[in-house]
């Protein structure tokens, strides 16, 4: 979906992926997760690089999401 372009930051994951499936998996409760979703930069490069395995991303096309989340 990232080389189709539908994906375009980090947010776009969760258009296609239940935020509580990928909490579930990272072993966060959605209520810790979905704080960490308005505030990207507090998720653990260790999470970070969890989820992109989980999404077939490498971690460079993660980083990249996290980028774009965070441009003004």
């Amino acid at each position: 979906m990232l080389d189709q372009g539908r994906i375009k930051s980090f947010t776009d994951i969760f258009t296609y992926l239940p935020k509580s499936v990928l909490a579930a998996d990272l072993g966060k409760n959605l209520k810790r997760f979905n704080e960490l979703l308005l505030h990207v930069e507090g998720f653990s490069v260790k999470d970070l690089i969890i989820i992109a395995n989980l999404c077939g991303l490498t971690r460079m096309e993660m980083f990249r999401l996290i980028d774009e989340e965070l441009a003004p």
